[in-house]
């Protein structure tokens, strides 16, 4: 008999509730993409971290012809990339402009006259409108081309590298200057001169959410140390642990944990994606079904050769930039902890979320798969705005819809722990300041860790209030 399409819309749900709760997802070796070293050079990298979370170019550049002279047809993908990125801010258009002229070649000046004419449509606050004399000028006070001690070398060929940290300074100093970007889900708890920020993230993402709004990355740039649910840069023995449970070491294999119905379903995929069909024989269904969870909530406008759904999560994002920063990164749970909620699962529970989420991703058009994408990008516009009491009305009455065996083993002890680790980082002696990351559900959640701080005395105060 065959369960409504309702009620499968709600099991899917659970998925994407799954997504602001746990942060562990894993790239197996069989997803490997074979490619050589990206062609990046070592003064670009912390601008290209920022760029490649805006949709502007491919990442796929990266690994061809990045440093050589821009052709005319990547500068112009690279020029609507910036032109759909500002049209995002709402400013009104400035009737009055010019566009400067341009020659079709690949030099630095034409490259700064094309951004120059993007951002120049508009009308900006006054400072920022005082500059639009020309696109040297503007580019120079704007901090977007700085030159070297023999120059702009304006007429020296600009590389497509160049040309993409060009593009990515303007985005970045564009929302900056007119107060825009994602403002997130945060609090802040002061005690004994210690300062934690809380940052509700949902460990999934697409190009709307960046760039972040400039106080948040102020508070961050501020902060000693990033503390997350699990560090998935730590590829020491915690990782060989987490991969060690997502594997049969007993001779068995995935075949003989599931139905055949299930194992059909994961066959078709990997022969979609060009995989051998026992390609995942090895893994547990849990660590396939977290593996996948992202292809079902990647972004409808997605550009072959952009950044995946796990890399554009929030803590992904800070992470990234911490190691960029060296700035020290701490764990509230760690990978093994994780691990261990999922390995624990009964294999029936394990089955039952694997198979969901096959059936998304083998019929994307399916109402379920709409419902969870329409309900992923509500949430990413409530968290653009800072707003924590929609998400929270959305998210709640979603949690209560999808009420599960998987969902509840997500919360609970998990939001006690965590909190027992800020309370000794606030009662510490000293002044120290924290940015913690953790899965907004943990913070919005009835009973989780901003309800624990504020019973435990501690006046957790919402960021943008």
């Amino acid at each position: 008999m065959k369960k409504s399409c309702a009620g499968r819309v709600r099991r899917n749900i659970t998925l994407v509730i799954a997504a602001v709760f746990v942060s562990v997802t894993i790239s197996f070796p069989v997803m490997g993409t074979g490619r050589s070293q990206p062609q990046i050079s070592q003064w670009s990298i912390g601008t290209l971290n920022e760029g490649e979370r805006y949709g502007i170019y491919p990442v796929d550049w990266y690994y061809d012809g990045f440093r050589e002279t821009i052709s005319q047809e990547r500068l112009n993908e690279l020029v609507d990339g910036v032109d759909s990125k500002l049209s995002q801010l709402g400013l009104e258009k400035d009737q009055g402009f010019i566009p400067s002229t341009y020659k079709e070649d690949g030099t630095r000046n034409t490259v700064l006259i094309r951004l120059y004419n993007s951002i120049g449509t508009y009308k900006l606050p006054d400072d920022l409108q005082d500059s639009k004399v020309n696109a040297v000028v503007y580019m120079q006070e704007r901090g977007i081309i700085n030159g070297t001690n023999k120059g702009l070398a304006l007429q020296t060929d600009c590389t497509v590298e160049q040309a993409v940290v060009f593009a990515t300074r303007l985005i970045e100093d564009s929302y900056s200057a007119v107060g825009a970007g994602s403002k997130g889900l945060m609090w802040q708890v002061n005690n004994k001169g210690n300062t934690v920020y809380l940052l509700g993230s949902i460990h999934v993402g697409d190009t709307s959410l960046y760039p972040l709004h400039k106080d948040v990355k102020e508070a961050f740039k501020d902060s000693d140390m990033l503390l997350v649910e699990a560090d998935v840069f730590n590829v020491g023995a915690e990782l060989e642990e987490f991969m060690k449970m997502g594997m049969y070491t007993d001779g068995t294999s995935i075949k003989n944990h599931i139905s055949e119905e299930t194992y059909g379903k994961l066959v078709e995929f990997l022969e979609l994606i060009g995989l051998p069909d026992d390609a995942y024989d090895g893994f547990k269904p849990w660590i396939i079904a977290n593996e996948l969870s992202t292809l079902m909530i990647a972004d409808p406008n997605y550009v072959e050769g952009q950044i995946g759904a796990s890399e554009l999560g929030v803590d992904m994002y800070f992470l990234t930039t911490s190691t960029l920063m060296n700035k020290p990164i701490g764990e509230l749970e760690g990978m093994v902890s994780q691990g261990n909620l999922f390995n624990n699962m009964p294999m029936e529970v394990q089955e039952e979320r694997l198979n969901q989420i096959l059936d998304d991703i083998l019929n994307p058009e399916s109402q379920a798969g709409v419902e969870s994408a329409d309900l992923i990008k509500l949430w990413f516009e409530k968290w653009n705005k800072g707003d924590i009491d929609g998400f929270a009305e959305s998210f709640l009455e979603e949690r209560e819809e999808a009420a599960s065996e998987f969902e509840s083993l997500l919360f609970g002890k998990r939001d006690k722990d965590m909190s027992d680790k800020l309370v000794n980082l606030l009662e510490k002696d000293g002044e120290t300041t924290y940015f913690v990351v953790v899965g907004a559900g943990h913070l919005v959640e009835e009973g989780t860790i901003v309800d624990i701080l504020s019973e435990k005395g501690y006046k957790v105060e919402r960021f943008w209030e």
